[in-house]
């Protein structure tokens, strides 16, 4: 008699993962052969998280919120029905309120929290933590995140969670809304990420020499009070990672640039009232340790009062003053190997074009470009040889060494064929949008990239054509992909993945078909495998 061959179990989790968006074919494969159980069990219960919704049910004429309803199944198989799950739970995540008045549901959530001993990163958006709630909690986490501003406006609150943070000696980042005084720094010695406002900030951060990220992010509901900066001047210049910034105006940086001696990574959001382009020309200069620098806003614009036409045509003059000024002038900025520009905001798309190109060219360490040209249906105007089409500095040394490309833009973006005689070291290319060189010209010109490993085609709900949409319906859509995956992988020996944006919704929003070589089907995947894996995530805000 044959014995049942044995998969390594680098192979079982792998076709687990495959499955884990589509809960009946994982269920299937699991009735098939009891070996997948113990990878689909670590799938489905290392990462909880209970949500808010807009829908309720009603328990006992009480409404609740529908997830918190499902969650008591979930609480009930943890602590009566499989014990042996809670080991399993890494990270737990409840991001809406606790309902304080059921007693016998905070019961299970407290029996559920005294077995998943081993999570190791807990997020509570709750205003209320319920005295009890961490009774015979053993688990040591990494990372708290509690937002509980109504309980530790009192002193039982205070008390329960300068007790529970007392069983965690091991914390390493902390959100708190702490603002009490000083929290004891016999708590948490071992932190090294704080994120808060500024009264947090104040009660947190003094005397903690491990802290090294810190994010001061202002509050979203209450303008917070001023701190006094000096006092927090030993601490400052621990930092190698700041993020500053708010849906209100932000701390100016000036009145930290002279404590952030150690600062390497820096980002800010909004801008600081009353500083505008004068904190960027010249208080991010002043980090002599600086080497990497990001700006997020809403809207990427140096002028703070309305849209003004005029302002808005020169902020990509301005973008590219400042970073001809940054690096000139810190030597730590010198080699920049990633950029992520976008300039939806810019509504000259010809000026647009030759100022980034015009930075583009004076980088040749880039390895990773993420480029996102103007809204605008304009065609393109730049030519760097007018013998031939090629596109500005673009075409220059500086993209040979680039192995990471994400090209966007949402009417027409810079044609692909202009660009791949230059793209010799290219490994992972996203396009999102459409280009003006139709289906037949990528089905023929994506060979030509010799070394590309992975193609990702972000096209949204036109899914593969622009010009027909009916034509590559969901129903014809995947004969389509596979036509086209068929060619590339015959011609491309390089080539392993090939994505597409899926335009189902039973997926969820960010969900892509992935092509493998030697595979007859796709499987789908999340945003996060897609892109943030692969480099290829553009983020705002």
């Amino acid at each position: 008699m044959l014995s049942t061959p044995v998969l390594p179990q680098e192979i079982l989790a792998l076709i687990v993962r495959l499955l884990r968006r589509n809960g009946q074919a994982l269920l299937n494969l699991c009735l098939t052969s009891s070996c997948f159980l113990g990878e689909a069990r670590n799938l489905l219960y290392s990462d909880i998280r209970i949500r808010k919704s807009r829908f309720t049910v009603s328990r006992n004429n009480n409404p609740i919120l529908l997830e918190v309803a499902k969650s008591d199944k979930l609480f009930l198989t943890l602590t009566d029905h499989n014990t042996s799950l809670a080991a399993l739970v890494q990270s737990f995540a409840y991001l809406t309120d606790f309902p304080c008045n059921n007693d016998e549901y905070m019961s299970l959530v407290n029996r559920a929290f005294r077995l998943i001993n081993n999570v190791k990163h807990l997020t509570l958006c709750s205003d209320v933590v319920i005295p009890g709630l961490f009774d015979g909690c053993t688990f040591q986490l990494e990372s708290l995140c509690c937002t509980a501003t109504d309980s530790l406006k009192h002193t039982a609150g205070q008390n329960e969670i300068c007790r529970f943070l007392s069983t965690q000696p091991n914390l390493k980042s902390l959100l708190l809304d702490w603002q009490q005084g000083p929290l004891p720094l016999t708590l948490c010695p071992k932190l090294e990420t704080i994120r808060g406002g500024n009264k947090s900030i104040e009660c947190l951060l003094p005397g903690r020499s491990t802290v090294r990220h810190l994010e001061w992010i202002r509050h979203e509901t209450y303008r917070d009070l001023p701190i006094p900066i000096h006092k927090l001047s030993a601490e400052l210049s621990n930092m190698t990672v700041l993020a500053l910034g708010g849906i209100n105006d932000r701390i100016p940086l000036k009145s930290l640039t002279p404590y952030l001696k150690s600062l390497g990574v820096l980002r800010l959001m909004g801008f600081a009232k009353g500083r505008g382009i004068d904190e960027l020309e010249h208080d991010v200069s002043r980090l002599s340790k600086l080497r990497t620098f990001v700006w997020s806003t809403e809207k990427f614009r140096f002028s703070q009062s309305g849209p003004d036409q005029r302002s808005l045509g020169q902020d990509m003059e301005k973008q590219r003053t400042l970073t001809e000024s940054w690096f000139t002038k810190m030597d730590t900025m010198g080699k920049l190997e990633s950029l992520c520009c976008t300039a939806t905001g810019t509504p000259t798309r010809a000026a647009a074009q030759d100022e980034i190109c015009h930075f583009l060219s004076s980088q040749p360490n880039l390895k990773s470009i993420l480029l996102d040209w103007p809204e605008s249906p304009r065609p393109f105007t730049l030519k760097l040889d007018t013998t031939r089409e090629v596109y500005h500095p673009l075409s220059t040394a500086a993209l040979s060494n680039v192995t990471v490309l994400a090209l966007k833009g949402m009417h027409d973006r810079i044609p692909l064929r202009s660009l791949i005689p230059y793209l010799n070291s290219l490994r992972v290319l996203r396009l999102m949008g459409f280009g003006d060189w139709g289906m037949v010209d990528l089905e023929n010109n994506l060979p030509k990239l010799s070394k590309l490993h992975t193609f990702v085609w972000s096209s949204g709900s036109f899914r593969l054509s622009y010009s027909n949409r009916d034509e590559y319906s969901l129903g014809q859509g995947r004969e389509q992909q596979k036509r086209l995956t068929d060619r590339w992988f015959t011609k491309m020996d390089t080539l392993d993945k090939v994505y597409f944006q899926a335009c189902d919704i039973r997926f969820g929003v960010g969900c892509y078909t992935c092509w493998r070589r030697g595979d007859n089907e796709p499987v789908y995947v999340d945003h996060k495998e897609t892109l943030v894996a692969n480099g290829l995530s553009f983020w705002f805000g």
